[in-house]
């Protein structure tokens, strides 16, 4: 998780623009690992049946309460389960049967055609980590772009 503070005091906080001035910066650094995160789960296959993983990452920008202003990429939609595997992986399973046309159990479809088995061995996958390597990647501009706008807006 990327934190900045801005110390609540003095009269910095008594002015009711930081806040105007804050939640454009904090879009922006969000977009920013948004990007990022796209670009790393971008890579990896998809669409499936549930859509592209890199199309299920959102971002939001709030005011949480006790914690100030909050930027989040976020997993939405249909594919938005497939992000936990991509992350952490996914240990060796079976995928099991699923009943297709006439009774026939049909498991997988793919471009080159059809696997019909009672099941299908999945050797698991490991993780990549995006969530943590898109913020260690990010950290510099984030911190960079949230110091400007603070220090435009203080007259540094």
């Amino acid at each position: 998780m990327i934190t900045y503070t801005v110390a609540e005091t003095g009269w910095l906080w008594q002015n009711p623009d930081l806040e105007a001035v804050l939640l454009p910066a904090v879009s922006a650094a969000t977009n920013l690992v948004l990007a990022d995160a796209e670009h790393r789960v971008g890579a990896h296959r998809g669409p499936g049946r549930y859509g592209h993983a890199a199309d299920a990452l959102g971002a939001e920008v709030g005011k949480v309460e006790g914690a100030g202003i909050v930027g989040r990429v976020i997993g939405r939609g249909p594919a938005a389960f497939k992000l936990r595997f991509l992350n952490w992986g996914t240990k060796q399973h079976p995928i099991p049967r699923v009943r297709g046309r006439r009774g026939t159990r049909k498991i997988l479809k793919f471009a080159g055609g059809e696997v019909f088995r009672r099941y299908v061995w999945h050797p698991g996958e490991p993780g990549i980590q995006f969530t943590y390597e898109s913020q260690r990647a990010t950290a510099p501009a984030v911190y960079e772009l949230l110091d400007r706008a603070v220090g435009d807006y203080v007259g540094r």
